[in-house]
């Protein structure tokens, strides 16, 4: 079993249910178009529980609350500094380059990016 961080935009790529097989956290709102989401998660992660997305020792505290290898945990941002940090605890990271978000022009060097959510592989799978 593994968890993933997700963001609420995946849409068809988000949880369905908690019964799914895989574990699912967030670190940002869970409310969406759709109505709020946060039933499908496991966890969520914000700066008062975890501390700032820009520090490695907010991310080694989430694997620590999960108790899940870090290596085993994938975090998705269009920061590269929130990049970094995930990276230096251990996780696993892809940068978002998705057109109108605010950072898409800087883009996230030294991560792999993908310009929709469609575009990752998880298992295998997209």
């Amino acid at each position: 079993m593994e968890l993933r961080l997700a963001h609420p935009s995946w849409g068809p790529r988000r949880p369905r249910s908690r019964s799914s097989g895989s574990r699912w956290g967030t670190t940002t709102s869970a409310a969406t178009p759709e109505g709020d989401l946060l039933d499908f998660f496991s966890g969520n992660f914000d700066t008062e529980n975890a501390g700032p997305k820009r520090e490695s020792k907010s991310y080694l505290a989430i694997t620590d609350a999960i108790g899940l290898p870090a290596h085993s945990l994938l975090f998705l941002s269009d920061s590269g500094a929130e990049l970094d940090a995930a990276r230096a605890a251990g996780w696993q990271t892809i940068g978002l380059r998705r057109p109108g978000e605010p950072n898409t022009a800087l883009g996230t060097p030294g991560h792999p990016e993908v310009t929709s959510f469609g575009a990752i592989m998880i298992n295998g799978q997209h």
